[in-house]
């Protein structure tokens, strides 16, 4: 093995490889010597995480020995290793933040982005308090009314639909109006200057918000109104009329500063969102909004947000606009969900309309995807397909996030930790939990027993399912963006480290050799490896339950690997049963292993 430094990325080379032919066709999917290069990134900042984990392979030293390195001071590894063939299997790990994996799909080279383990309230160290006023919003004295703005920056579509990364944090403040007397409102939040009741003079002023410095936002802000008496009567800012959107782009927060927002677009009724095929009782979320290009990303503007329950109304009206202006660029989108309406929240549909209307638009949301099922056993995840044909488009990608979460639910006082992201092909149906080296960051395997954990905690999994594009990097970086159905359920778990001191596997000595298998059981393919101090060549085989020889190749015994994707030697697909992988070498069995074949 030889290690080196090279173009800013530590290097990995193993000489020995394995060629398996029969007939001159491949059987294990198995090619010439390739790379894969991954480079690690804080999600939060977009700075490069140097001293990262990464592992290239579902376990340690499969498909090769040693095969996990630590990124260098620009974030970078590249691994160079004659077992590399095909789509590989990526794990980025990194004290403090999430494990991140992306099952069977990285081909030569691929960006991963770390979260927090915890939300980070610091925001990286770069939380920025930003204040200002929105100018322009139309505003009545005397009618009863008060005209309030409320101030966010936009976000990716994943951000505010899966509530991955929302990148500011507001508090509330108390406010005194006169006659109303005190009322709580969101520092976000700000009013003109306006007079009721004649000679009362209502106000707030600045809007407040903190956020990460050292980066590009667009500011958006929603203005609206409400009456005098509803505020009184402890009336929601979530219930005011919304009127007005502002939009300030891509404005560069180096530090503490004022932005003003001008509110010079106005929103009017004409969008009508009919729902069907909701369970009965599920909560529903509305949102209306645009997207618009800023910064090389398309960012989320909210328009109009309503919530209420598929038992009380299945047809809601929203505010929208034509896109002009400012805006001209935006594309209209408006996003329905339905979820668990109980304390739990164990399932949730939802779908993206991006048809980019024009006002009057009457959106029907009638195709939900299914409610996946999901299991585990033992280190194997699995869920059922939740894509119903003919209704909805069937999902390319999952998401799972693994984590620890109150037992009861709604316990504030209980961190809800995320400590694995992990990636898969829908049609998948499954994975199995990477089986890390003792080196790897973190809990033993990746987990935290909540046993040894103070809080009344459990480990959850939360398993989306989506149909965005194919490009395992976007999907890793903004898992919804681009797809337009998804759906997902959590449940509770048990604990099950999975760390390469769990293995079973024998070890290597000077006299014997070692062949592993994984995953085992296997649904889609099973690796296979091996390695002794033996020279020359043998042969593997994969032998039936009945002990008819499927498959026969030629290997070299020092090292090597394959894949089996369950097929004899014409390509036919083998029913699930246990078989076996066998080496030999002048007709002598040197080493064997069953195989778990799930079809």
């Amino acid at each position: 093995m030889n290690c080196n430094v090279r173009s800013g990325v530590r290097v990995i080379t193993v000489l020995s490889a394995a060629i398996l032919m029969i007939g001159g066709a491949a059987l294990l999917s198995i090619a010439a010597a390739d790379t894969v290069a991954v480079n690690v990134h804080n999600g939060l900042t977009g700075d490069p995480i140097e001293g990262a984990f990464v592992m290239v392979g579902p376990s340690a030293d499969i498909p090769f020995a040693n095969n996990w390195l630590w990124t260098d001071a620009a974030g970078g590894v590249l691994f160079d290793n004659p077992a590399i063939s095909g789509p590989q299997t990526v794990t980025a790990a990194s004290e403090g933040f999430a494990h991140s994996t992306i099952f069977d799909a990285v081909l030569t080279e691929i960006t991963v982005s770390l979260y927090p383990t915890i939300v980070d309230s610091s925001m990286a160290g770069r939380k920025t308090r930003v204040e200002g006023t929105v100018s322009n919003i139309s505003n009545s004295n005397n009618d009863g009314f008060l005209d309030i703005a409320l101030v966010l920056p936009a976000v990716s579509t994943s951000d505010a639909v899966m509530g991955d990364l929302i990148p500011f944090s507001f508090g509330n403040e108390i406010v005194n109006f006169p006659v109303v007397g005190d009322v709580e409102l969101p520092e976000n939040s700000y009013l003109p200057s306006q007079t009721e009741f004649f000679i009362m003079t209502f106000s707030k002023s600045p809007w407040r918000i903190d956020l990460p410095g050292l980066r590009t936002h667009t500011f958006t802000s929603i203005a609206g109104r409400i009456s005098t008496d509803d505020l009184i009567n402890g009336a929601s800012l979530e219930d005011f009329v919304i009127r007005e959107v502002g939009v300030e782009r891509d404005i560069y927060v180096g530090g503490p500063m004022n932005v003003t927002i001008n509110s010079d677009l106005n929103l009017s009724a004409g969008l009508t969102a009919n729902l069907s095929g909701v369970p009965a009782g599920s909560d529903l979320i509305l949102t209306s909004g645009a997207q618009i290009p800023s910064s090389g990303h398309d960012l989320l503007v909210t328009y109009d947000l309503k919530q209420t329950n598929i038992d009380l109304a299945s047809s809601v009206q929203m505010v929208s606009r034509t896109p002009s202006g400012d805006m001209s660029d935006a594309t209209n989108v408006v996003v329905a969900r339905y979820n668990d309406s109980s304390a739990s929240l164990s399932y949730e549909a939802g779908i993206i309309d991006r048809s980019g209307f024009t006002l009057p638009y009457v959106a029907n949301f009638d195709n939900w995807q299914g409610i996946p099922e999901i299991e585990m056993v033992g280190s194997s995840f699995s869920w059922s397909d939740p894509s119903i044909p003919g209704v909805s488009p069937p999902p390319t990608w999952t998401r799972s996030n693994i984590g620890l979460r109150p037992v009861v639910a709604g316990d504030t006082s209980v961190p809800v930790t995320r400590e694995w992201h992990l990636y898969a092909r829908a049609g998948a149906g499954g994975f199995d939990l990477p089986i890390l080296p003792p080196e790897a960051p973190g809990a033993a395997g990746g987990l935290t027993n909540p046993v040894e954990t103070a809080e009344n905690d459990q480990l959850y999994w939360q398993f989306w399912a989506a149909n965005p594009p194919d490009d395992p990097e976007d999907v890793a970086n903004g898992f919804i963006e681009g797809g337009t159905h998804w759906s997902w359920r959590w449940i509770p778990i048990e604990y099950n480290s999975a760390s390469v001191d769990d293995d079973p596997r024998p070890q290597v000595s000077d006299f014997d050799l070692t062949l592993a298998a994984y995953p085992n059981p296997g649904r889609q393919m099973i690796d296979l490896s091996w390695q002794s101090a033996l020279a020359g060549s043998g042969r593997l085989e994969i032998i039936s339950p009945e002990g008819r020889v499927l498959r026969s190749e030629i290997i070299s015994l020092g090292a090597g690997s394959a894949r089996w994707h369950g097929e004899d030697a014409n390509g036919a697909s083998v029913p699930s049963g246990i078989y076996w992988a066998r080496i030999s070498t002048n007709q002598q069995s040197i080493q064997r292993k069953p195989l778990v074949w799930i079809r």
